[in-house]
């Protein structure tokens, strides 16, 4: 799997788990905002604005669950894990 199929399946994953996530919050991937953009170009997750402390943020959030659903499955049809012992 791509770096960047690896990063979006990441954020997606985390959005479900946690409901709303800024970039701030997602450690390990560097520039965060630049997946979270294609992301909603997709129609897969929106934002909205907000502020914590002094800081205008952005809070991501899936807009079609089924659109992350279908993505995380394509994602691991088309990469199959290899199983141990392989």
């Amino acid at each position: 799997m791509s770096v960047k199929l690896t990063h979006k399946t990441r954020l997606i994953r985390l959005m479900l788990e946690r409901g709303e996530i800024t970039a701030s919050q997602v450690t390990g991937i560097s520039n965060p905002n630049v997946y979270f953009v294609e992301l909603e170009r997709a129609g897969i997750c929106q934002h909205r604005e907000g502020i914590i402390g002094n800081a205008r943020v952005r809070w991501r959030s899936i807009k079609d669950i089924n659109k992350a659903k279908a993505f995380l499955t394509q994602q691991k049809v088309a990469n199959p894990t290899p199983q141990q012992g392989q």
